[in-house]
Formats: C-alpha cells, structure tokens, sequence
C-alpha cells in the first residue's frame, strides 16, 4: 500500500491541525458516545464472517481496535485516516491495549490498495468527508475482495 498526496485538501489540513488536536483531547468523551455504533460495525464485521477488515475514518481507532478484538489473532484489521496525529494517537492507544490493529495516515481516495485485499470495509463516521465520493467508493471497491462487504454510519454532510 503506497499513498499519494490527498485529494481532499481540505479536509486534511483540517484534521491534521486544529480539527485532530480537539478529537484527540475529547477522545475518551467521543468514545463513549459513539459505543453502540462501534458495537454495530463489529456485529457485522461478525456477522459478515470477515477476517481482513480496512476501517476508513478511523481517528484515534477504537472501532479498528474493536474489530482487532473480534477477529483474533489471525485476523487483519487496518484503520486509516487522513489525520497523522490522530494515527499516531490510535497506535499509542493500541501498543498500550496491546491490540494487532494496525494503522496508517493516507487519504482513502487516493490510497493505493492491493486489489481485492479485504474481505470488508467499515466506517464510523469516515466516509462523509470525502470530496469526491464516487472516486472515493470506486477505490476503495477495488481493495475488496468480489464477494466483499460494506458497512457504514454516516451522517449526511454538514451542508
């Protein structure tokens, strides 16, 4: 996987300054709050019988690690998201879990996946900031494997 400069240059500038310094000093509070839609994307990751799951949005990662704890340790789970800070704040939390999620900084419409490398892709809230959603879907369609699923929450955008 190899990523390219981001598409939504907005949004990352955003969430690699003043947008990523308040989640993650709001982090437990927000965590909290969004429990039961973590709980709904790990019953279907479960659900889905998946084994290799790609969390887009992640933030500071406590759905990706949630699904690390479904999956066991023979399963993947990789977060990604467009804020740095916000990934090097997910690996800290889950070194201190000593969680197998995995993460890494990268826009999700431009990232370059290996084809068909997952057999589901989930989002709490992620995918509503994408600037050009068809592009967006249309990659991250090419990271699942043909019979791959999707499960997301997403509000619509703020406008």
């Amino acid at each position: 996987m190899s990523e390219t400069a981001p598409a939504n240059a907005e949004q990352a500038e955003q969430w690699n300054g003043p947008g990523a310094r308040s989640w993650i000093q709001a982090q437990t509070l927000l965590d909290q709050t969004f429990l039961n839609f973590e709980k709904m994307l790990v019953e279907a990751v479960k659900a889905a019988g998946a084994s290799k799951v790609l969390d887009i949005g992640c933030g500071t990662g406590a759905t990706t690690r949630a699904i690390a704890r479904q999956l066991g340790p023979e399963g993947r789970a990789l977060g990604l998201d467009i804020s740095a800070p916000m990934i090097t704040r997910a690996i800290e939390l889950a070194k201190a879990e000593g969680s197998t999620a995995q993460f890494t900084a990268g826009d999700a419409q431009t990232q370059a996946f290996e084809p068909g490398s997952f057999d589901m892709i989930t989002s709490r809230f992620g995918v509503m900031f994408f600037s050009g959603p068809v592009a967006a879907f249309s990659n991250l369609r090419g990271a699942l494997k043909p019979e791959g699923q999707l499960a997301m929450v997403s509000w619509r955008s703020a406008a």
